[in-house]
């Protein structure tokens, strides 16, 4: 029986009407009916093409800030080590191209006993998984506070970044110093921090 044909002469009112595809199964007393339509079948490619692209979906860049821990050492050959604590506030901006890699820009002001400073790194980074990554690069820090021949200390500086959520994380980073700032001892700055952020 053609539906279609039927309804658009009966009474002689033609009017559209939405193809459907019927099929009849007929066991026994039993009846079955199986109806499909081009509008669910759009209905359903519209849904996965949703789906698949919030799956592919990458954040492209993001802000945010951390609270860290600082223990800056003041480290020379010949004199030793000395050692100083205190903490941090840092501000940045995560640039993604994709799920792998990615830039963070930082800036990072910390206090400890015996002074101050304002570090600016430029790291590069890479996800080893969807939680976990790594992080290397330069970083320029300035000393304030200080006695020192030279403010200026160039570091390079790498460590490693934990997910806890979308918006939560842990990290843990070493800047090497790689220049003398002062003259008489030849003493570099390292610093390592251990910090807590929020990424919006």
């Amino acid at each position: 029986l053609d539906i279609h044909k039927f309804n658009n002469i009966y009474l002689g009112i033609p009017f559209p009407v939405r193809k459907t595809n019927v099929a009849v199964l007929k066991m026994g007393s039993n009846v079955n009916v199986k109806q499909s339509t081009s509008s669910d079948n759009s209905l359903i490619s519209t849904s996965n093409f949703v789906n698949d692209t919030e799956k592919n979906k990458v954040l492209k860049s993001n802000y945010g800030f951390k609270f860290t821990s600082a223990e800056n050492t003041f480290a020379t050959d010949e004199f030793g080590d000395t050692k100083s604590t205190g903490f941090g506030l840092a501000f940045m901006y995560n640039s993604n191209p994709n799920d792998k890699f990615g830039l963070i820009y930082e800036i990072m002001y910390a206090s400890v006993e015996d002074y101050s400073l304002l570090s600016v790194p430029v790291v590069a980074k890479y996800s080893l998984t969807k939680r976990i990554s790594i992080f290397a690069g330069p970083s320029l820090t300035y000393l304030l506070d200080t006695d020192v021949d030279t403010s200026l200390s160039f570091g390079f500086d790498y460590g490693l970044a934990v997910d806890l959520g979308k918006t939560l994380f842990l990290d843990a980073k070493f800047s090497k110093g790689l220049n003398a700032v002062d003259d008489y001892s030849e003493g570099k700055v390292n610093t390592f921090n251990l910090g807590v952020g929020f990424r919006f």
